[in-house]
């Protein structure tokens, strides 16, 4: 996942969630991963000891890594 415009520095990518499957040469699966709305675009906040999440837009980056 990546925020276009965070208030704070934030990594490029950011893992949200992932699944180990293996897959044959020539096979293929589905896989679903469930990201809880509530952490997904969140950050902790030390100062405030709290999840934030900014309002903004996010990009979900789906790929082998």
């Amino acid at each position: 996942m990546h925020q276009q415009n965070p208030s704070i520095g934030r990594p490029p990518k950011e893992l949200k969630g992932f699944s180990k499957v293996a897959v044959a040469a020539g096979e293929s699966k589905t896989v679903e991963i469930v990201l809880e709305i509530r952490h997904a675009p969140s950050f902790w906040d030390e100062m405030e000891n709290a999840w934030i999440s900014e309002k903004d837009t996010y990009d979900v980056l789906v790929g082998p890594h």
